[in-house]
């Protein structure tokens, strides 16, 4: 080894590395099927920069160690930035969007429905499937406000339905006593069909509301979003007529949520984030009365973005602060529920 020239030992140590990646990354998609994306572009990104660093070494060996050294030190930097913008356009949209089921759940409500006492009813629209929590001082064919609800990126219809119905009764009976609650799972979540992105969350947003619109008992709609929801349900409300708006810890933008995780999403540094959803934009467009809630030690989503959407709200908006309460506590929280369930009874 020490005989070995400068272009040498720095190809043998590619060759070594890249052999250790290439094992080590079968031995990890044989045992963990959820690393195979990831690890597809990591590999695909070490060989073709070990090919690239190959070439390079052999364009440069008549090139002094310094030259060398200058130019290899440069590529490796690159590379670095190549594999972690690779890894974070694939981890990202990941992580944010898990695609979440409950079959036990799923099942459960399915048999509840099948009984036909009027409380729960599956619907769908197009390829979206969800839950119809009917309210439940009505009578089925009675005319009654909606409360069509955009979820946050680890729920699904099936398990809310069942905290509705059997796990917390009475804590969500202001949301089902006098409205229908409706929520249709996002694209690739539950039972629906596609992918969870920006473009098919906004038109995913428009169809179900077309859809709810269309039902003969709906007498206004009331678009209520959580968390990532918030951004398609703010979408909705500016598009279309909605009655209200209610927004439990939004976010201004998409770029906000990134970078409350990590905070380099900046400048060039934007054009890793895929998804996008731009809140602030949107509300500025919405034009029917808005209660935004949001926490201060929220560890989700900055209360600083929250802040800055109510900014850029129009027309009769309402902020509560909700403190000392962390992301999830939302929906164990009796004065976020109680003030949604007045709020939706202004407006309906």
């Amino acid at each position: 080894m020490e005989d070995m020239s400068f272009g040498k030992k720095l190809l043998f140590s590619l060759v070594t590395a890249l052999t250790a990646v290439i094992v080590y990354g079968i031995t990890l998609c044989i045992l963990v099927k959820e690393f195979h994306t990831i690890l597809l572009v990591l590999l695909i990104a070490a060989v073709v920069l070990g090919a690239f660093l190959l070439v390079l070494l052999i364009a440069l060996d008549s090139k002094s160690k310094k030259i060398k050294a200058g130019v290899i030190a440069g590529l490796s930097v690159l590379g670095v930035l190549i594999i972690f913008s690779s890894v974070i356009m694939v981890i990202a949209p990941m992580m944010l969007f898990p695609k979440n089921h409950d079959e036990d759940a799923y099942d459960e409500m399915v048999e509840l429905a099948a009984a036909k006492d009027n409380t729960v009813e599956q619907i769908s629209c197009g390829d979206l499937t969800g839950w119809r929590i009917c309210a439940r001082n009505l009578r089925e064919d009675d005319k009654r406000p909606v409360i069509l609800f955009f979820a946050g990126n680890g729920m699904n219809s099936s398990r809310t339905a069942e905290l509705f119905m059997f796990d917390e009764p009475e804590l969500y009976a202001p949301l089902c006593s006098d409205y229908d609650f409706v929520y249709f799972d996002y694209p690739g979540y539950g039972t629906s069909a596609g992918e969870p992105t920006g473009d098919s969350l906004r038109q995913m947003a428009l169809d179900v509301f077309d859809e709810v619109d269309s039902w003969s008992t709906t007498s206004s709609i009331i678009c209520f979003g959580y968390s990532i929801g918030t951004g398609p349900a703010t979408y909705c409300a500016s598009q279309k007529d909605a009655d209200g708006l209610v927004l439990w810890a939004p976010y201004a933008n998409s770029y906000d949520v990134y970078n409350n995780v990590m905070d380099v999403f900046h400048g060039p540094m934007k054009l890793l984030v895929l998804y996008k959803m731009n809140s602030e934009k949107y509300i500025k467009d919405v034009e029917c009365p808005i209660l935004i809630m949001a926490s201060d030690t929220d560890e989700v989503i900055p209360y600083e973005s929250s802040r800055a959407l109510f900014a850029s709200a129009g027309g009769s908006s309402d902020f509560m602060t909700i403190s000392g309460i962390g992301h999830n506590d939302f929906w164990v929280n009796d004065k976020v529920i109680e003030s949604t369930a007045e709020f939706a009874g202004e407006v309906s």
